[in-house]
Order: structure tokens, then sequence, then C-alpha cells
């Protein structure tokens, strides 16, 4: 009867469901150390690389086909598989050695063992600088991923913080507009035209025409600050929606430049100065 799984996976020195690649490698660590040429044949080495392969077949083999014991011509066809060295022709081979625990040994399989013993620590070097290599690029890729994921909340965060500002700015003009027209109806109301007192503020106020005429033009150079203050407020949020997209793009000095542009417009913005903060970080200019 062959080996369970979760005695194929503990022979390995694995957790049960392990995957594929995890069986492949222990398998290869473990078979160069006990391999039966490396031990002079010696039969504590013939039953550990009896078992290991044994472990490794019952885990890979699909066909589910296991026997309860191999010869060492199947132990060497598995460890060959395992490394992928060439198959050697058995039919064209006459001679073997009975050395290695009293069990028959294609020499060409001896060879090939050598071949694999001499390099598989550098196989299983490479596979794992290899793996290393492929888990470094998707550490990578999860941190690009989560920098863009900041940036479009903060972009969103901005762009809200924009829009709440402006609506504030329009309430403001409108609440001044609204008291002022107020304040100059109650002072029409409160005039009495039969009074001594509006007849010589009346006169008073033909002589005083110039100081009257004067008094629209402040009030129409309020309104043209408003207006300028409410232009360079969405000037800003053009820009620095252009400067979030620049940076989405890896493109960190045109974002910088783009930000920047917009805190000379509205400097009272500290989203501004958060994301051109971030620019910063990527294109690591840490004193900025």
């Amino acid at each position: 009867m062959g080996l369970s799984k979760k005695e194929a996976f503990k022979i390995l020195e694995l957790e049960q469901g392990a995957s594929a690649d995890e069986i492949e490698l222990s398998y290869k660590q473990l078979a160069l150390m006990w391999h039966p040429t490396k031990h002079n044949g010696s039969s504590t080495s013939v039953q550990n690389f009896e078992k290991l392969c044994q472990a490794y077949s019952a885990l890979t083999d699909r066909d589910g086909a296991q026997k309860d014991s191999l010869t060492l011509d199947d132990m060497a066809a598995l460890f060959q598989k395992a490394f992928n060295i060439g198959d050697s022709d058995d039919s064209s081979c006459d001679s073997c050695y009975g050395d290695v625990d009293g069990r028959q040994y294609c020499v060409n399989h001896k060879d090939a063992a050598r071949a694999a013993l001499h390099n598989g620590n550098e196989l299983i070097a490479q596979e794992q600088k290899e793996k290393a290599q492929a888990q470094r690029k998707k550490s990578k890729k999860k941190k690009r991923r989560e920098r863009k994921r900041q940036l479009k909340e903060q972009q969103e965060q901005g762009a809200c913080a924009v829009t709440q500002e402006e609506h504030k700015v329009a309430i403001l003009s409108g609440s001044e507009e609204k008291s002022k027209s107020s304040d100059g109806d109650q002072e029409e109301d409160d005039l009495d035209p039969n009074s001594a007192f509006v007849a010589a503020a009346l006169n008073r106020k033909g002589r005083q025409g110039l100081a009257t005429q004067a008094a629209p033009a402040v009030t129409k150079e309020t309104k043209q600050e408003e207006e300028m203050s409410k232009a360079n407020i969405m000037q800003s949020r053009e820009l620095a929606l252009q400067g979030n997209e620049m940076a989405n793009q890896g493109l960190y000095k045109e974002a910088i430049n783009l930000i920047t542009q917009a805190i000379k417009l509205y400097s009272v913005e500290h989203r501004y100065f958060g994301n051109r903060s971030y620019c910063f970080y990527c294109l690591e200019k840490y004193d900025k």
C-alpha cells in the first residue's frame, strides 16, 4: 500500500496543502542531501532516499499508481525528472553495479546523479532567486496600486474641499449683498421726508454730490475682488486636478509645477501641500 498524502507531506517536511513548487523544491533539497551516491551507497541513505522518492511520487503522480518499494533505477528516474535531466537509454546499457545496498543501479543513472549533485545546489539557488525576484516585483506592484489609491482619495477629498469653499464664498457674497440691501431699505423706511432734519440732509447731499457718487465705485471694486477670488479658486482647482493626473502617470516633476501654481492662486487649501509633498516623496526629495 502506498503512502498517504499526509505521510508524504511529513516526509518532505511540508505542511499539508503545500503548493507544487514547494513540493518540488523540498524534494530537490532533501534528495540532494540523501542521495546514495553522496553517501557511498550506505543503507541509511538508500532507505531515506527511497522514502523521499515515494513521497514525491505520491504527491505528483496524477495517475495515482504507487509502489510499495522502488528500485534504484526508479528512484533515479524520479530524481532526473525533478532536475530536468535527459532520460538515459537503459536498453543500451549493459554495465550495472550491485554495491548499493545490494541493488542493481544503472551506470548511466549514476553519471546523471553525479551531474545533478554537482549542479543541484546551483539549480535550487537559481530557482529561489527567481522566486524572490518575482515576489519583489509583486510587492512593488502592490505598493504602486496602494499609492494610486491614496492619491485618488486625496484628489477626491481635495475636490470636495474646493467645492465646499466655493459654496462658502457664494453664501458669504450673497449674505453681504442681502445685508447691504436690507440696510438701504431700512434707511429709506426710517426717513421722514417732512422732517426738518431730512430736508437739511438732502440739501447737504446736494452740496456733497462728489462724495456720494464715490460710494458706488467702492462697491464695484469689492465685487470685482470677490469675482477674482472665485476665479482664482476655480483656476487653482483645475491646476491641482491636472497635477494629480500627472502624478497618476508617474510624471511627478510636472505634477509639482502644476500644484505649485495652484498653491500660489489659493494657498489656504492644505491638501495641495499634501499632494505636492507626496510627489517630492516619490522623487526621493525628502528635504522638500
